[in-house]
C-alpha cells in the first residue's frame, strides 16, 4: 500500500516540472519504476519491496548517459535486503511525438544482505533492454522496458539470466 502512495506521489512531482518533452543535448531524465511481490510457498512466506530511482542527462540529442540506485527489501519468513547501482546508456530511435522508443545498455552491481543467518555477497551482472515512454503530456511519461539481465555472484561460476518486463515513470528536465 506504501509504495502506491509513493509511486502517485512520484507521479504528482513529476508532472509539476517544466520539462521540453524532448531528448535534446543538455536535457535531464529523471525518473524509476517500483514493485511488490508477495510469494506463499509450503507455509513460507515472502514480500519483496523494491524501488529503483534513475537519472541521465543527454550529452547528444537522443543519446543519455546515467543510471539507477537499486533498492530492495525482504520480509515476512525472509529477512533481508540488497542495495545496487547500475550505470547504463539510452538511445532514442525517434525525438519526437508522444511515443519514443529507446534502446538500453547497463552494468549493474549490487550488495545482497539476505538474513536468516546467510552471508552477505556482492554480484555483478549487465543488461540490455528496448523501451518505449508513452507521454501523457509535455512532462510526464509511463515507460515500459523490455530486457534481459545476467548477474553472477561473487566467487561463483553460476550466473542467472532473467527476462522481464518494468513499468515506471518518466519526465525530461530541459536546460
Amino acid at each position: 500500500m506504501k509504495i502506491n502512495k509513493l509511486l502517485l506521489l512520484c507521479c504528482f512531482l513529476l508532472a509539476g516540472f517544466q520539462a521540453w518533452a524532448q531528448p535534446h543535448k543538455g536535457s535531464i531524465l529523471l525518473g524509476g519504476n517500483a514493485g511488490f511481490t508477495s510469494t506463499s510457498s509450503g507455509g513460507f512466506n515472502v514480500t519483496i519491496i523494491s524501488l529503483a530511482p534513475t537519472a541521465g542527462f543527454f550529452i547528444s540529442d537522443r543519446f543519455a548517459l546515467g543510471g539507477s540506485v537499486n533498492l530492495a527489501f525482504l520480509g515476512g519468513d525472509a529477512e533481508g535486503s540488497s542495495v545496487g547501482l547500475s550505470p547504463l546508456a539510452r538511445y532514442y530511435f525517434n525525438g519526437s511525438g508522444s511515443t519514443r522508443f529507446f534502446g538500453q545498455g547497463k552494468l549493474s552491481w549490487a550488495s545482497i544482505s539476505p538474513g536468516q543467518g546467510f552471508d552477505s555477497y556482492t554480484e555483478f551482472g549487465f543488461g540490455i533492454g528496448a523501451g518505449l515512454d508513452y507521454f501523457f503530456n509535455e512532462h510526464v511519461a509511463l515507460e515500459a522496458v523490455i530486457g534481459y539481465d545476467n548477474v553472477k555472484p561473487e566467487n561463483s561460476d553460476n550466473s542467472t539470466g532473467t527476462f522481464g518486463i518494468t513499468l515506471g515513470v518518466a519526465a525530461f528536465i530541459g536546460k
